[in-house]
Parts: C-alpha cells; structure tokens; sequence
C-alpha cells in the first residue's frame, strides 16, 4: 500500500518567534501521526512555500496528500487561495491533493479557551464568578460573520464559566470595538478580576498589542486583578482537533478544494496581496489589506452547498 502525505499548511509570518512556534506545534503534530508522510508549510512571508511543501512529498515518491490548513476561520485564504494554490500543484507534480476544514466554531476551540483560562486565572477568580469578566482578543475582519465567529465563541466560553460579561475586543482598524477601548470601558465595569484571553495560535504582532493594551488598562486600574491567558497552539486540544479534520478528510466527508467551481481553479492566477484581511490565524505578520478568515458552519461543520 503506498504510503500518504499530510501537509499542515499555516499562514506564514515575518516575525522569527512566529515561524519557530508553528514549526514546533507542527512537529508534535507530526509526531503524534502513524502512517503517512509529513510535512508542513507556508502560505506566504515564510519558507518553506506549499509549493515546496508539495514537492518534497512529491520527490518522495507520495502520490496522495492531505492539506490541513491551521487556520481558525474562512475568509479567502480558506475560501479561495489555499484550494486553488493546492489543485495546481497538484496538477503540476501529478499527485493527488485533499483539502481539510479550518478550526471554526466548534466545541473543542471553546474547550482550549476553557483549558487555557483554568490554567491561567488563580482560584478565586473561577470560585468568585460574579467578580470576574471575560476579554477575548482577536483580529478582527471587514466581514460581518466573521466577527460573529469570535462573538460566538466568546459566548460558548462565557456559558462554561458563567462568566456575568464577556466581551470581544479586535486588533485590526477594519472593525470594532478596539481592544484597547474594551479594556477601559471593562476596567469600569463592577468586576474586580479581568481575565484576557489573546485568540491566536502563535506569538506576533496582534498578540503583544493585545498584551500592552492590558497592561495600560492594569496601570490605570491598580485595583483590578489581570491575567493574560497563554495561547491556543499551547493546548494539546488543538491536536486533536487536527485529527478530526484529518479523519472528516479520510472518510470521504471533506474535500475543500471540491468545493471550489473547477473553472475558478483552473482559472486561478496567485495569491495578490491587495485585498484587505483580518483572519485569525498565525497572526503574527502585520500586513493591512482585508481578507478575512474567521468562519464557523457551526460544530458539525458542513459546508453549505
């Protein structure tokens, strides 16, 4: 039986921390796979490209990969760069490529925020619940839904705890309300512990603004308790969740470049960096055109056809 490929594809980054970390989250992953060929690989700003990803799997000798993109919501990149790049690679290197789901709304992306708050907030702040709010950091998009995505996740994790308030705070100028602006107006809310959680996969740019925004809100507020959370790539839920996204792949479920109209596919000319962005991915780059890529279709995840 010929052996298969994986490639865990991600967004890329400038920054050095941001490529190490999703190298790092990458070879755990690979270690935790039986079976199949793998690799991992970048959409852009860092090497190695798809292009390369594809064709050291092709050079082995695999003539069947699985792309799973690292992704939180759609947008685009999940929604046309990824699929397209992927089918003309594999047009060009003759091998076979599937395309996987992006993380979404589901109930493992609320149980890594429920995991990560546990782990972060001290034990009074969960005993005294009606004492403690909710800050979610994240980028933030020119698309309605995808803001709804975070907004839906927040609301999942505000049910687990109870938390009285959660809000959502974005990082990007393409949407509201700023972070920085959430943190004030929670800062004079009657809750005296503040729980911030940054929802990106790896340190970066949006992460340490996300973090001095916090410590402003913390030197203008001595009397208030704050905890940043650590990231979502530091919980081992994340892996799993992978796995499913593999499996849906594996079944026959999922096929994300299928669902692209061959005529765009065929059609596809690169990724242009000229749209304007605001997915929550990697992150860590700071680049300032609008594609988004927050998406959801709920837990189950089925796309609409």
């Amino acid at each position: 039986m010929e052996k298969k490929g994986i490639m865990l594809c991600g967004h890329g980054t400038r920054l050095k921390t941001g490529v190490e970390a999703f190298n790092q989250f990458a070879e755990e992953f690979q270690n935790q796979i039986d079976g199949y060929e793998t690799t991992s690989a970048f959409m852009e700003f860092a090497q190695p490209d798809f292009e390369a990803g594809v064709k050291k799997l092709a050079d082995k000798g695999i003539k069947e990969i699985i792309a799973l993109p690292l992704f939180l919501f759609t947008g685009v990149h999940t929604e046309k760069d990824i699929p397209c790049m992927l089918y003309q690679l594999g047009k060009k290197y003759d091998v076979s490529i599937k395309l996987g789901n992006y993380m979404g709304v589901c109930e493992e992306m609320v149980t890594v925020c429920e995991n990560l708050i546990r782990e972060a907030a001290p034990e009074e702040f969960i005993n005294d619940i009606g004492s403690t709010t909710l800050v979610i950091a994240g980028v933030g998009s020119s698309r309605v839904k995808a803001n709804a995505d975070l907004a839906s996740i927040t609301r999942y994790v505000q049910e687990r705890f109870r938390f009285p308030s959660a809000t959502v705070g974005y990082l990007s100028r393409m949407t509201f309300p700023p972070i920085q602006e959430v943190i004030d107006d929670v800062c004079l809310l009657p809750y005296k512990n503040i729980i911030v959680l940054p929802y990106f996969f790896f340190d970066g740019i949006y992460m340490r603004r996300a973090k001095v925004a916090m410590e402003r809100g913390q030197q203008s507020h001595p009397e208030k308790n704050f905890v940043f959370t650590d990231l979502l790539a530091s919980e081992n839920t994340l892996f799993e969740l992978l796995k499913k996204r593999l499996n849906e792949v594996i079944s026959g479920k999922v096929d994300a470049i299928q669902d692209i109209p061959k005529e765009e596919l065929e059609n596809y000319h690169g990724h242009h960096h000229h749209h304007g962005h605001g997915h929550h991915h990697d992150h860590s780059h700071h680049h300032h055109h609008g594609h988004d890529n927050h998406h959801s279709e709920e837990c189950n995840h089925k796309k609409d056809n």
